[in-house]
C-alpha cells in the first residue's frame, strides 16, 4: 500500500517532467532503483521529509508524521519483494 501510494506520487513528478512512467505491476530492478533514490531524495537523514521537521503534510500518511512513515513503509515494501537498496542511498 505505501510503495503504490509513493509509485504513484513519483510517477505523477515523471509525467510532468516528460518522464516514462514506472509501472508498479512490472516492477525492475532499475525501477525500484529510481523509487529508492526518489525515497532518498524526499528524506532528510533524521528520517523526516524534507522541509519539516516532524509535521508531515495532511493527508498523506494516516497521522501527523505519516508522510516519512509512508515513505520508510515503501523502503520495506522493496525489502519484501527482494530489491536490493542502490549503494548510494542514506536517508532512511
Amino acid at each position: 500500500m505505501s510503495l503504490s501510494m509513493v509509485v504513484e506520487q513519483m510517477n505523477h513528478v515523471r509525467e510532468q517532467s516528460g518522464d516514462v512512467a514506472i509501472d508498479l505491476h512490472d516492477l525492475q530492478p532499475d525501477d525500484a532503483d529510481a523509487v529508492y533514490y526518489y525515497i532518498d531524495d524526499m528524506l532528510t537523514e533524521t528520517g523526516y521529509t524534507k522541509g519539516n521537521s516532524a509535521k508531515m503534510s495532511p493527508g498523506f500518511g494516516t497521522s501527523d508524521d505519516g508522510e516519512h512513515i509512508t515513505y520508510l513503509s515503501a523502503v520495506v515494501d522493496l525489502l519484501q519483494d527482494g530489491y536490493d537498496t542502490p549503494q548510494y542511498t542514506v536517508n532512511f
